[in-house]
């Protein structure tokens, strides 16, 4: 069979790739690899290299094993410094990325102990998922970055944290979004504007920073979620222990 020239190579739409068939051949290559060696598991196979070869890979490739039960059975939860991840080939990447392969990628975007630790503030706030962020700060603006487009309508409350306050008086402002601010206790004020202007998102924080005020989560959660608005709010003073806004109708919990 005589290869193609490239420029009469024609390359298939998504359509015309048969389910599987993307790594494939990597996949086959790399069997045929580890059958040079007899069919030996990895470490064997490391082993057979130079020196060089089993200082970087030796006793640290070998999926599966006793090292990974270890693992799971370690009363402390293992900490997880690298940075990247393996695959073993092709297959188990493309497999990844349609997310048919559970694992992960890089330490930017996850890693096991970060996991970890999201699914222990899940079972603490009764959530259905979770994601740790570098700082509070970080965490509330992606949260209203990510919710909120331009001409959108955001409500917040008097008394907040100040680099919060700073962020929506003057950073949304310039993007676009309208910002109402009303005192954390005027749940009449609240209605009035979601029942005549509408809204995006409400934010606040239960107990307020630095005031320690009390807002009424239960009949706030009820109006967003009569007016159809996104209720969010922030326990960082309170913490899970003490409040749980997701079990009283929020729909999103912030704390720092």
């Amino acid at each position: 069979m005589s290869r193609p020239n490239s420029k009469d190579l024609a390359v298939p739409g998504p359509g015309d790739v048969e389910p599987g068939a993307i790594g494939r051949a990597e996949s086959e290559e790399m069997a045929a690899n580890l059958a040079r060696f007899d069919n030996d598991d990895r470490n064997t196979t490391i082993n057979k290299g130079g020196t060089s070869t089993r200082a970087v890979h030796g006793g640290e490739r070998q999926k599966g094993g006793l090292k990974a039960r270890a693992t799971l059975d370690a009363l402390a939860t293992p900490i997880v410094q690298t940075a990247t991840f393996t695959f073993r080939n092709t297959a188990e990447i493309v497999a990844y990325n349609e997310g048919t392969y559970p694992s992960f990628e890089y330490g930017r975007y996850g890693n096991p102990t970060v996991r970890a630790a999201e699914e222990k503030v899940m079972a603490l706030e009764g959530a259905e998922d979770a994601l740790v962020s570098s700082s509070g700060m970080n965490a509330v603006t992606t949260m209203l970055l990510a919710l909120v487009d331009k001409d959108g309508h955001v409500v917040t409350t008097t008394d907040c944290y100040r680099r919060t306050r700073q962020f929506v008086t003057t950073i949304l402002p310039k993007m676009g979004v309208r910002l109402t601010v009303i005192d954390p206790a005027d749940l009449e004020g609240l209605e009035r504007i979601l029942k005549t202007e509408g809204a995006t998102l409400f934010f606040s924080e239960q107990i307020t920073n630095p005031l320690t005020r009390i807002i009424d989560t239960v009949k706030i959660a009820e109006l967003c979620r009569q007016y159809k608005v996104i209720c969010c709010i922030d326990t960082t003073f309170a913490t899970p222990v003490n409040h749980k806004p997701i079990q009283h109708g929020a729909d999103l919990v912030l704390h720092s």
